[in-house]
């Protein structure tokens, strides 16, 4: 839009839509990418055999740690339903480590530490460089690019119809953020519409997308999008 003449083509990786602030996409789009997940495994013998209705079994983990958090032996770090969600939020941007979000979920509904402890490394790994990354954008980013484009009912919206395990992850998060944005200086809103343009575009999101799932990139690209598989 800003340089029509002089953009030839272009690769957009992880795109967001207009349709929905960036920082509010999380919810609906962590849900999805479990749905999904949930159903490749249901349609696994084995995994089915082994880690059954995928909905149950987050229900049952994150009842797990609500009743009692649980404490890793080697490590002492200390689990609470909250620290779960957080771990399955970084996980599903990891195309290595999503396969291994029904394993997570089992051994924390069956309370087996040193099981989460023996795989728990690159979860906890994926989650420190996630919470890095958040706090170098920090404030000015969320702000001025996502926040300063909503109010309080966008908030709700945004949770309407979420598991309550994955809206407790993010909705005390989102009022905090926008209870800060209000005192934060802004740059200057700009226009939310759509981009139309003949230049072609290759946009990538992967179907476990947690926070960009296929349906942003099929809602930017319109017309002529063709879907793939991936994750992150």
């Amino acid at each position: 839009r800003r340089y029509p003449t002089a953009v030839r083509a272009s690769v957009i990786d992880a795109i967001t839509a207009p349709s929905l602030p960036w920082t509010l996409q999380s919810p609906r789009g962590l849900q999805t990418a479990l749905e999904r997940l949930f159903a490749h495994c249901a349609a696994s013998p084995a995994c089915a055999e082994r880690y059954g209705a995928g909905r149950l079994l987050l229900q049952r983990a994150f009842a797990a740690l609500e009743e009692e958090p649980l404490v890793l032996p080697e490590s002492e770090i200390v689990l609470g339903a909250n620290d779960l969600g957080q771990l399955l939020f970084s996980a599903m941007y990891d195309y290595q480590l999503f396969g291994s979000v029904p394993l997570l979920l089992a051994l924390a509904a069956e309370r087996e530490a040193e099981g989460l402890e023996a795989i728990g490394e690159p979860f906890l790994e994926a989650f420190s460089t996630f919470a890095e990354s958040a706090a170098v954008r920090g404030l000015s980013v969320y702000c001025s690019d996502s926040v300063q484009y909503y109010d309080a009912s966008a908030i709700d919206d945004a949770h309407a119809g979420v598991w309550p395990e994955i809206s407790s992850i993010f909705r005390s998060g989102d009022e905090r953020l926008a209870s800060a944005c209000a005192q934060w200086p802004l740059a200057p809103a700009e226009s939310l519409r759509p981009v139309v343009s003949n230049v072609p575009t290759l946009v990538g999101n992967g179907e476990m997308g947690r926070g960009k799932p296929a349906e942003l990139g099929e809602e930017v690209g319109g017309e002529g999008v063709e879907e793939g598989v991936g994750g992150g």
